[in-house]
């Protein structure tokens, strides 16, 4: 029987909490500097409340934030260059 995708059904804090799991120790430490004391309250509950993830699991949750985080890049840089093109072709 096919196990049940657990990633999908994750909030977006817990999904927050996958990408740190998936960091290990001394990367999320390092995120975790840019945090503020709230944000490292809520996401740590939210690690310790994080059910076991597969390898598959982590590397889903870690492709989607790498893909959010590509489209925002795109968004911003390309949001000039698109209005660039634009004032080029009128």
């Amino acid at each position: 029987m096919a196990r049940a995708n657990t990633t999908k059904g994750l909030s977006p804090l817990g999904r927050a909490a996958a990408v740190v799991v998936a960091l290990g120790a001394d990367e999320a430490a390092s995120v975790y500097k840019y945090l503020t004391e709230d944000e490292i309250e809520k996401l740590s509950v939210e690690v310790a409340k994080l059910e076991k993830l597969t390898p598959s699991d982590l590397q889903e949750v870690i492709d989607d934030f790498y893909g959010l985080c590509t489209t925002q890049k795109i968004i911003s840089e390309g949001g000039v260059l698109y209005a660039k093109d634009i004032l080029e072709k009128a």
